[in-house]
């Protein structure tokens, strides 16, 4: 099935899978930045609320403070700082009971504590001032401070705050547990992505590395003229096929002209051991070009000029061949490179014909997309 794919139709396979990877990523990435967000936000409300709930807290223990002191004292002084207090707790608290929902729990509870509250300070501090007006009465005073049946409204109310503190501290923890389960989520995310383009990567390579070594079979094979001992289908629809059928022709070729010699050696005697000796030198110099060009090299060429035209046309056409070659394969290098750099501006250039143009024509189809999708992106 693959054998009759050609590089081109692979390369905008991989650059289609590539971006769909990317597109998914994308997403999943904005996914979990939104939950993240979302997760934070809650987590600052709130913070919010249990710092407001702290301070309520810290200004119920101050109105508590100043009626002992006026008790013990019966300062002036401390009742005017208490009412001063009550009056502020009134406020901050109806201010932190809207910020909850209407129908939570938490405002409820806290509704629930802040009507406690209100019983303490009408009847407890209301009994303890009335005391403190008589004469006399002190004692009292200090009796209804400690065990009065009233006290009993503040000792509700710290048990409801209790209460609301550790309900926020729960949520506090799930809203924290969602952001580290978003931030585990991103970075999976960009792993997976990540080692699955690496893998097309590594697949493109691969096919790639195999079609190269089987091309430099051929040419080795073509070298030592066994191309009929050659393990490639001749009817493959990639370049690989291409390669051995142009090796069989030039196989049949080869035939041909060594058939022809045979049967003017007798006459030709002069001129068999001439072409003899083309033939030796044209079999020299495509072999430099064809290890040249196994080892990866395709600036090598045919130097050799030969008088019989059916030779020259040869070496003409590997000179062809492999300029080709070169030229194709390192200009698609050349844009490989500028697209691992992140230039998807990239382009090949040149003058090229059959395959190597189509080649061309979709490459940069494919980077003018790619480089669409992720402006669209960005």
């Amino acid at each position: 099935m693959f054998s009759n794919i050609t590089i081109r139709t692979k390369i905008l396979l991989s650059f289609a899978l590539i971006g769909f990877i990317t597109l998914v990523a994308g997403a999943a990435g904005f996914v979990n930045a939104t939950h993240g967000i979302a997760s934070v936000e809650k987590n600052l409300a709130l913070r919010d609320d249990y710092n407001a709930l702290s301070k309520l807290n810290a200004k119920i223990n101050q109105a508590d403070l100043a009626l002992k002191r006026f008790i013990l004292t019966g300062d002036r002084g401390f009742a005017a700082e208490l009412k001063k207090i009550n009056a502020d707790v009134a406020a901050s608290a109806t201010a932190l009971i809207q910020r909850f929902d209407a129908e939570s729990q938490s405002r409820k509870q806290l509704e629930t504590a802040f009507a406690a509250w209100t019983a303490w300070r009408d009847q407890h501090v209301a009994q303890v001032f009335d005391f403190m007006r008589r004469p006399g009465t002190i004692d009292q005073a200090r009796l209804e401070d400690s065990s009065g049946p009233h006290r009993i409204h503040l000792e509700k109310y710290n048990e409801l705050s209790d209460a609301l503190f550790a309900s926020m501290n729960d949520k506090v923890a799930s809203a924290a547990a969602v952001e580290r389960q978003s931030a585990e989520n991103a970075v999976w995310t960009v792993i997976s992505s990540s080692g699955a383009i690496l893998l097309i990567i590594i697949a493109l390579g691969a096919a790639t590395y195999s079609m190269l070594t089987k091309i430099a079979a051929t040419m080795r094979a073509m070298e030592v003229g066994q191309v009929d001992e050659m393990d490639i289908d001749v009817d493959r629809g990639d370049e690989i096929g291409a390669v051995a059928r142009a090796a069989r022709t030039f196989r049949n070729k080869l035939t041909e002209i060594e058939q022809g010699q045979k049967q003017r050696v007798e006459a030709e005697k002069a001129a068999a051991a001439e072409r003899e000796a083309m033939l030796s030198r044209l079999g020299s110099e495509i072999g430099a070009v064809v290890e040249q060009a196994s080892a990866g090299r395709f600036s090598a060429r045919v130097n050799a000029h030969f008088d019989d035209a059916a030779l020259s046309e040869l070496a003409n056409g590997v000179n062809t061949l492999v300029a080709s070659v070169d030229r194709g394969v390192e200009e698609t290098q050349r844009v490989a490179r500028r697209l691992a750099e992140g230039d998807l501006s990239a382009s090949m250039t040149g003058d090229f014909q059959g395959a190597f143009a189509d080649l061309q024509k979709s490459l940069n189809t494919s980077l003018r997309k790619l480089e669409d999708i992720f402006t669209k992106i960005d």
